[in-house]
C-alpha cells in the first residue's frame, strides 16, 4: 500500500500516517498480555478456628486464556490471577493462613485448600460478548480426607462491551473492561468457597 503525501498540510499527513498504523494493526493484528492488578486483603468478619495451607500447582498457576478482539489479540494470565486472588480472599479468614509448596509440606494438624483448575474466559461474537470464569476447589482435612470439592463460577456473567475509540487505542478499553470484570469474578468465587466452609467444617471430622 503507498499513501502519497506530498502537498498535504502537516496535520493531514500526520491523519494519514495514523491512519496507516491503524490499517496495519488491524490486518495484522496485536497481542496484549493483560495486567490485572493485585487486589487488597479482604477483611473477613471473623475468622475460623482452622490452621489452612494452601496449595496450588506451578501448571495451574501458569495456565492462560486467550481471545480474539475486535482489532488485537488479548491473553489474560487466568491462573496467575486465580492465585493472588486467593491469598487476598483466604488469608483473612482462619486462625492461621500460610502458603505451601506443595501438599507434601502441610503441617501437621493443617486442613489444605487446593486449587486444581482455574478455567479461562468465554467471549461472545460481535462487538459485544460475554466474560465468564470459573475455579475447582477442593478442602482436605488434616486426615488427608477431601471434604470439599467445587467448581466456583461467577453465576450470571459480567458484560464486555467494546467502546468506540480509534484502532490504536482498542487495548485501553478492552484492558480496562476486563479488569473490572475478573475482580467481580475472583472476590465473588473465593467469598462463595469461604462461605462453603463456614457453613459445613462443623460437621467436617479431622
Amino acid at each position: 500500500m503507498t499513501l502519497v503525501l506530498q502537498g498535504m498540510s502537516k496535520h493531514v499527513r500526520t491523519a494519514c500516517a495514523w491512519g496507516a498504523i491503524g490499517l496495519v494493526l488491524l490486518a495484522t493484528g496485536c497481542t496484549y498480555h493483560v495486567a490485572l492488578e493485585t487486589p487488597e486483603t479482604y477483611p473477613h468478619p471473623y475468622r475460623l478456628p482452622m490452621d489452612v495451607g494452601l496449595v496450588m500447582s506451578e501448571t495451574v498457576r501458569r495456565q492462560t486464556y486467550e481471545f480474539r478482539g475486535q482489532d488485537a489479540t488479548y491473553v489474560v494470565p487466568v491462573g496467575a490471577m486465580t492465585w493472588v486472588y486467593a491469598k487476598a480472599y483466604l488469608s483473612e479468614a482462619f486462625r492461621s493462613f500460610r502458603v505451601l509448596p506443595s501438599a507434601e509440606v502441610a503441617p501437621p494438624g493443617s486442613w489444605l485448600i487446593r486449587i486444581d483448575d482455574a478455567i479461562g474466559y468465554s467471549i461472545g461474537s460481535g462487538c459485544c460478548g460475554e466474560l465468564r470464569s470459573s475455579l475447582v476447589a477442593s478442602v482436605i482435612a488434616p486426615s488427608g480426607k477431601e471434604v470439599l470439592r467445587k467448581e466456583y463460577g461467577t453465576g450470571a456473567p459480567t458484560s464486555f462491551f467494546r467502546l468506540k475509540v480509534p484502532i490504536i487505542f482498542t487495548s485501553y478499553p478492552v484492558n480496562s473492561a476486563i479488569r473490572a470484570s475478573t475482580h467481580v469474578a475472583f472476590a465473588t468465587m473465593f467469598q462463595s468457597l469461604v462461605d462453603d466452609i463456614r457453613a459445613k467444617c462443623q460437621g467436617w471430622t479431622e
